[in-house]
């Protein structure tokens, strides 16, 4: 659903690779960048792969197949619900309630700490993005 809206998906090497030339120099793959190793090697590369994916998607906007969906979860299939391996939040951005979406590989809106406390940051929707707050438990 997100590369049609202008999203590159973890898969498309290319697509991350028009957007990182300097990590495709180093040889970094996606999978690599987005993994608790990368960010306790290299914290740096890792944050600035995700700060740019979030930026993207604040910069682009589902599109309206989610409201498709949107649509017939709400009129038709009450008790149904999204389950989605992406992590952009457009399911819920697109205005679906967050209780019907099931996020596999969680959020990148959502952080957790390495050392064991968390860092909880739920979806707020606007119409432009989602932003966070933070609830520190340690």
């Amino acid at each position: 659903m997100s590369a049609d809206s202008g999203i590159p998906t973890f898969r498309d090497r290319e697509g991350y690779w028009r957007n990182f030339p300097i990590f495709k120099e180093k040889g970094l793959q996606p999978q690599e960048l987005a993994s608790p190793g990368s960010f306790r090697m290299q914290a740096h590369h890792s944050w600035a792969f995700y700060e740019w994916r979030r930026r993207n998607a604040r910069e682009n906007t589902p599109h309206h197949g989610y409201q498709v969906i949107n649509e017939m979860i709400n009129n038709y299939f009450d008790l149904s619900f999204v389950h989605t391996t992406n992590t952009d939040g457009y399911h819920i951005i697109s205005g679906l309630d967050s209780e019907k979406v099931m996020e596999v590989h969680g959020s990148m809106w959502r952080l957790q700490c390495m050392k064991g406390s968390t860092a909880d940051t739920p979806i707020r929707t606007t119409k432009k993005y989602p932003s966070a707050t933070w609830t520190m438990k340690l």
